[in-house]
């Protein structure tokens, strides 16, 4: 174990589905899998909860330390929401939830949990930089939505809240396990919620006066992956579904809650 104390006291959660007649999917399953060994090797517990990827990718996940869920036909917020849980149950200090995926992110989890650990906050959104290792579409889109939540909430500083990675003190744990948030959030076209389970909670983690901290990371996103996204236009397309979806669901919880925190009063901090 590398990383001394900070690993025995950190829960990581992912969810993974990956077919394998989809050369993205297999891609992103050998970075996944890659994802796993590094971070056993450095000592962090790894909940992952599978929709029903191929076989002997979760055998070879388990291999390597991780602790495996099958939750075939379950949603992507259902199937977060149970690895959160077994998070907030192991009774770690901190709570995370990352693509597992995203490689490079495991040799940052101590950088990221850090802040929690030491009480210089409650909740760790990490900060990615300029991503220039992403496909532009994508880039565009998550800059753009970036921008889009710091003047929805009034917060003084930006957010790399599209990046996705959530870093918490184990009691927030409850704002990412509300289910009502699939039924008033719906995704695209009505179908089962796919992002804005772990959009909503930030915003009313904000709402109720939380610490939240800005943390920069060193991170690229995986070439392999990027390769094969850019000039895709399905991905592109995807990137602008997700703009949308999300920035409609966060709408709708300012609306529902009066969730919308007051710039002079949000407790949001940077490094």
């Amino acid at each position: 174990m590398e990383s001394g104390n900070i690993a025995d006291r950190v829960a990581v959660t992912s969810v993974t589905y990956f077919r394998k007649e989809s050369e993205v999917d297999l891609t992103r399953s050998k970075l996944a899998l890659a994802s796993v060994r590094e971070a056993n090797r450095l000592g962090y517990h790894v909940y992952l909860i599978d929709g029903g990827s191929y076989d002997g990718f979760l055998e070879q996940c388990e291999q390597e330390g991780a602790d495996i869920t099958l939750v075939s036909g379950a949603s992507f917020s259902q199937r977060t929401r149970i690895g959160l849980k077994k998070g907030y149950d192991s009774l770690k200090d901190v709570v995370m939830r990352l693509e597992i995926e995203k490689t490079p992110l495991i040799s940052q989890i101590e950088k990221m949990a850090t802040p929690i650990i030491n009480d210089e906050a409650d909740l760790v959104v990490p900060h990615r930089g300029d991503l220039d290792s992403y496909p532009p579409a994508q880039r565009a889109a998550e800059r753009f939505g970036d921008i889009w939540f710091k003047e929805l909430t009034g917060i003084e500083e930006e957010l790399d809240m599209w990046g996705g990675t959530r870093v918490w003190k184990r009691e927030l744990t409850r704002y990412f396990l509300d289910e009502t948030i699939d039924e008033v959030c719906m995704g695209y076209q009505g179908k089962p919620d796919n992002w804005s389970h772990y959009f909503v909670p930030v915003l009313r983690v904000i709402k109720d006066g939380w610490r939240v901290k800005s943390v920069p990371i060193d991170f690229n996103y995986p070439r392999e992956q990027a390769s094969l996204e850019e000039g895709d236009f399905s991905f592109t397309d995807k990137r602008l579904i997700q703009l949308v979806s999300i920035t409609e669901a966060l709408r709708r919880d300012i609306v529902r809650n009066n969730a919308c925190p007051n710039q002079k009063t949000s407790q949001v901090t940077f490094q």
